[in-house]
Formats: C-alpha cells, structure tokens, sequence
C-alpha cells in the first residue's frame, strides 16, 4: 500500500543540535543592542552604494547596504523596517550569535562584517541572558519576524537580481522557514516567495557564509517605481523552529546580467517523489553506494534555467563520467534549440551502467554550454560522485554530520525505527545491516549501554528481517566528521526480489537515554524515514541522510580477528540460539572443510559439514530445535586450520 508521510512533528528532535526544546509559550525578547550601528563606515570601494535611477550595464550595482548604520541604512535611499509579530528581534549587531546553544564564534564572515551586519538571533531570544554564559529558558517559542527594505524606484533598471551573504542555523524543524518575499506594491502584497537556503544546507547544519542570488526582475516587471523586499525568519511556516541564528550582511540589487544559464537540481538518477512511500520511484534514488547485485542503469539529470535577460540558443548538457583513475568511461550531450528568458527546462542523458562487477569510484561531470558565452560561468559546472563496491548498499555521503532521534518534549528517549529506502532491481541475498550513531550532546544521559537492532521493513511496515539486539559502547558513538559503523548480522539471510522496496532501519525501542542515528548529507523527499510505532501516522520525512546501510556480504559477523592463515570462523548468530543458528566462515582458497559441534565434556554431537568449498563466504544453517539446553562449541578445520567458537542453546 502506499503510506502518505507527513511533515516531521514536534516530538521529533531533528539533527546535531545542542538546542533543546519544549512547548513554546509567549515571550518579549530583550536583546538590547544598539538599533542604529556604529556610524557609517566606507563603502566597498568597488560598488559604492549604487546608482538607482540610472540604467548602466550588467552586473553593476542599483542599491548596496553594508549595515554599518544599522536599520538607519547606508544606502543612499532610506531606513530599513521590520515586521511581523516578532520583527523587533532583527538587530544590528557586531559579535555575534549568543545564546544557550550558540556563541560567537559563529559569527558571519561576510565582506564587511567588521562595521557590522543584520541578525534574527532566535536562540538569545529564547535564553535568559542576564546570567553569564546565558541559560536556556524553560519552554521555547518559535518566532516570526521580518526585515523591510526601503522602497526602491527601479523603474530604469527593472531586469536585476538580489545577492546577498548570510549565515544561518535553524533548529528543530525539518523545513526551513526562511525566505525573501517580493512586492511591487510597496509592500500591501508579498506575491513571490524565494527560499534563499542553499542547495544541501540542512536541519542544524551551519555551512558557513555564502553568497545569494534571487532573480527579482518577474516580479519588479509589474510596478517597477514601487518595489520592497523582505528577509524573513517564519517560524510559524513549519514546526518547531526555535533556534538558532540568520545573520545577513552585504546586500545588493544588481542590473542582471545578459547571458546566465544555471544547472540547477543535478542528478545522477532521476529521482523525483510526489509524497508517497513505496510507489516504487525509490529505483531512481541517488545512492552514494551501489552493490554489484543491485547496479542499474542511471539517469543523468539536470534542470536548466536562463537567469539572463536574453535567450539562450543551442544550449547544450554534455556528461563526462570518470571513474577512480580519472578515465572517460562513458559520455553523452542532450540539448535545447533555445531556452527563454526566465524559463526552467529539463535535460536527461541516458543510456549509463556502471560496469558490472568492478569496485571503483565514480565522478559524474555536468557542463553546460550555448551559443554565447556565459557572464556567469561558476554555475555552468557540477560534479556528482557514487561508488561501486562487491556487497555494500548505502544513501548516506559517508561521515557524520548530523544526527536523528525520537524524544518527547522532555528529552526523554521514545521508540523508533531510523533508515532509508532502499530500491532492489535484482534477485539476491542481504545478509545484514551496518549502523553508525551518533553521540549525544551534554547535558543528555550517554547512549553507552542502550540497546539497538537492525530491522528491515516491507512496504507494509511489516517486519521481515532482524538482527541480534546490540549494546551499544563508547568506541561505537560517532561526533561530526566520523564513520564508524556497527556491522549487525541478520537472524537469518533476507531474500531480496526484484521490484521490492526495503525500508532498512536502525531501531531503538527506548531506554534511558536517548539513542540517536548519525546522519550524512541532505535526504530527498522520503528516502530517508522514521518510524514512530506510537502515532497513527507513523511515517515521518527526516532531513538528513541516516548512516544505515544494507548488505549483501555473506561474510558479515566475521571479524579480521576471526582469521587465521586465510581462514575466518565467525561468531554464530542468533547467540543463545533457540530454532535455527547461523554460522559463518569464510575461505581465501578452496579447502575440505569439516565443521563439528560438540558439547562441554567433548563429546561429539553432531558433524555439521564434510565436503570440499570454493574460496568465498559461506554459511551453514543448523536447525537446534531437538538438542538440549546448555552451552556447545562449534569447530571448523580447513587445510591445516582449526578454529573453535562458542554457542548456546536455549528454548
């Protein structure tokens, strides 16, 4: 059936926050910062603070403001104003994000952040800062709050586009509540809405500053002489969006230029969900890691706007894939006769398999071009890199760099199963799950001792395939920029069928403290899930990608420890064994192989295995149901090797 998600609710605590949060209540910021700056310090020598009025050339400047007077502006055209219930939180500032969970340290590092800069700082805003270092307040409120330009007459210079540098961390919602609105009214409507949030900048993920480019000239078209534009925080447009900072710096309007194609959107699978679960579009799903069962062939996709003034004529996508060595392995142009002002196209190559069992890495190469030469060529380029490797499947981009979680208002840890979807285009055999989690942050109980377990769900959220129950230790726990993974065999091996869609997962099922799943890069709309067995809609989006992976080596619970001269025994599983118990081995060479069991006098029970086994990983499923309660040991013998392990029956 498909299972409709729903945007993430506020009992979900969202990525790698210090933040914590409750349910919000009224609240007067006092944030007491000078309103009016420092005075006017220079204007950037090279832009001034623009010509309104006077039609010049592309790229130049119409309107600048630096901020050095604050909301009194150093534009040469008016004040700034703020709006919303909560627009009095915009402030002039010069240090600095400082709240409960943010300092300053994460200040702004735009090009004149030293005469200051505009900041919507919602964390001090929810933090009682009479007391040093400031402390949390008891409940949080999400705000909604508004900076105002001045109105502009850009009736002389109507094809221009809005930059500016920011710096932003919001917490705990999924979407982003940020955005530029528009008017040609002078502000009675706000008819267009432009999120200024980069491509892959995420839940509780700070990138750093970097630059915006909204095109403003389809809506100044309207009424030219009587435009404003809005910055703003709206923390009533999601859930749960309390913290923590947007600072803004540096903001111009610019005459737009006259050639300015933009890749935008840049696939290497053609991935697109409409809101629904298990329809089957997971197939198209950009894997970071492919398995050599589960290659297929991928879409190279990319949207193309013209950004510029002028139309665009023979535009042209070439795709240059590459693997590790840097060869050419495949290569392949699609274009359009012409692309018009404003307009946003589709072009798709096709006709790319990765080759077939080959473990490499991959860089896939967009470029774009036309017939006239591009004033803006940075955005012309985009490189996307997968992998291939023998038995790993994987969403995630490989280190941590956030995390994910369930817990109620409190903090206090709630049952939940975290993973992504993934897509089996042929038959096989995954044997297991591999798990990174994330450490917690201070002031919450450590995970060490909790208790987590791999279960992979069917498109019915029924259960088909689980792990042993695994305690979590020190050495597992991951802080940004790791990736270590707990490998976690399966019971038993989950046969997989072509066209199924698998819903992997880490799953906790609350403790005392709470137990969080690391995440790596942005997930796209419904890869990434979390399952909430308490809520009558248990599906819910996660921003991030989560560290769960599948795989398909038939050597999973087989240590580098667990060999000796090229031959590995690995630990049985399930360990007590009650049905039906797994073992694993594994042969660099072929090699007769002999597997015994015998109890704890010595005695021989049962010969498991007589015969001679290629070289690879190998199982054997031994059906215990009959033989006494107690503690046995299994022992394998290849060549000249013999290795003994432990096991133990229970029913």
């Amino acid at each position: 059936m498909n299972l409709h998600y729903t945007a993430i609710l506020a009992l979900l605590a969202v990525g790698t926050a210090n933040g914590q949060w409750a349910q919000p209540r009224p609240l007067t910021p006092t944030l007491g910062v000078n309103e009016q700056g420092t005075g006017n310090l220079q204007d950037p020598a090279s832009t001034g603070k623009g010509h309104q009025g006077t039609a010049k050339a592309a790229g130049d400047t119409v309107f600048y403001d630096d901020f050095a007077n604050g909301l009194a502006g150093n534009n040469n055209v008016g004040a700034w104003s703020r709006g919303g219930p909560n627009g009095i939180i915009w402030k002039y500032d010069t240090d600095g994000p400082l709240g409960a969970f943010s300092n300053a340290t994460e200040i702004i590092t735009s090009t004149t952040a030293a005469n200051g800069f505009m900041i919507f700082d919602a964390d001090r805003a929810n933090a009682d800062t009479t007391v040093t270092p400031p402390t949390a307040l008891p409940s949080f409120t999400t705000w909604d709050g508004y900076l105002v330009s001045p109105a502009l007459d850009l009736t002389a210079t109507p094809n221009v586009h809005l930059t500016f540098q920011m710096k932003m961390r919001w917490c705990c919602s999924t979407a982003s509540g940020h955005f530029v609105d528009i008017s040609s009214d002078g502000g009675a409507t706000w008819p267009t809405r432009v999120s200024p949030v980069q491509e892959g900048h995420n839940t509780n993920v700070d990138p750093g500053t970097y630059n915006v480019y909204i095109n403003m000239g389809p809506t100044v078209a309207g009424n030219p002489a009587n435009v404003r534009f809005r910055i703003g925080w709206e923390g009533s447009f999601t859930t749960n969006m309390s913290h923590y900072h947007w600072q803004v710096d540096d903001v111009a309007i610019v005459e737009s230029p006259t050639n300015d194609l933009v890749l935008k959107n840049t696939q290497h699978d053609d991935y697109f969900n409409d809101g629904n679960v298990f329809d089957g579009s997971s197939a198209n799903i950009e894997y970071s890691i492919y398995p050599y069962s589960q290659l297929r062939e991928l879409t190279l996709k990319s949207k193309v706007l013209n950004d510029g003034t002028a139309t665009q004529t023979n535009v042209a996508m070439a795709v240059d894939v590459t693997n590790g060595g840097g060869t050419s392995v495949f290569t392949g142009t699609n274009g359009l006769a012409s692309l018009a002002m404003g307009v946003t196209d589709s072009l798709q190559i096709d006709g790319f398999t990765p080759p077939t069992g080959v473990t490499d890495d991959y860089d896939v190469n967009f470029s774009l071009t036309s017939d006239a030469t591009d004033d803006r060529p940075d955005d012309n380029a985009k490189v996307l890199s997968f992998q291939v490797k023998e038995f790993e499947y994987a969403y995630d981009l490989g280190s941590r760099s956030g995390r994910q979680g369930n817990t109620d208002t409190q903090g206090n840890p709630l049952e939940y199963s975290v993973g992504n979807v993934f897509s089996i285009v042929n038959d096989g055999t995954a044997y297991g799950v591999k798990i990174a989690v994330a450490t917690n942050t201070t002031g919450q109980a450590s995970p060490v001792g909790e208790q987590i377990q791999g279960t992979v769900y069917d498109g019915n959220l029924d259960p088909i395939a689980e792990t042993d129950l695994y305690t979590i230790t020190n050495a597992n726990l991951n802080t940004n920029g790791q990736n270590k993974f707990i490998t976690l065999p399966f019971l038993n091996g989950l046969n997989v069928t072509a066209g199924e869609e698998l819903f992997v997962t880490m799953q906790y099922f609350g403790g005392t403290a709470p137990v969080y799943a690391a995440t790596s890069g942005l997930s796209a709309t419904a890869a990434g899930l979390l399952l909430d067995p308490a809520e009558s809609t248990p599906l819910f989006l996660v921003s991030g990608r989560p560290m769960v992976r599948l795989t398909f080596d038939p050597s999973v619970g087989i240590e580098e420890a667990d060999f000796q001269n090229g031959v590995g025994l690995g630990q049985c599983f399930p360990n007590p064994a009650a049905d039906v118990v797994t073992i694993p081995f594994e042969l660099k060479s072929g090699a007769r192989v002999r597997m015994e069991m015998h109890d704890v006098s010595g005695k021989l029970v049962r010969v498991l295995e007589n015969s001679t086994r290629a070289a690879g990983a190998h199982r054997l499923e031994v059906n215990v149901q009959n033989m006494n309660e107690g503690v046995y040991f299994y022992t394998l013998t290849a060549g000249d090797v013999r290795m003994t392990k432990r096991m133990t029956v229970v029913h």
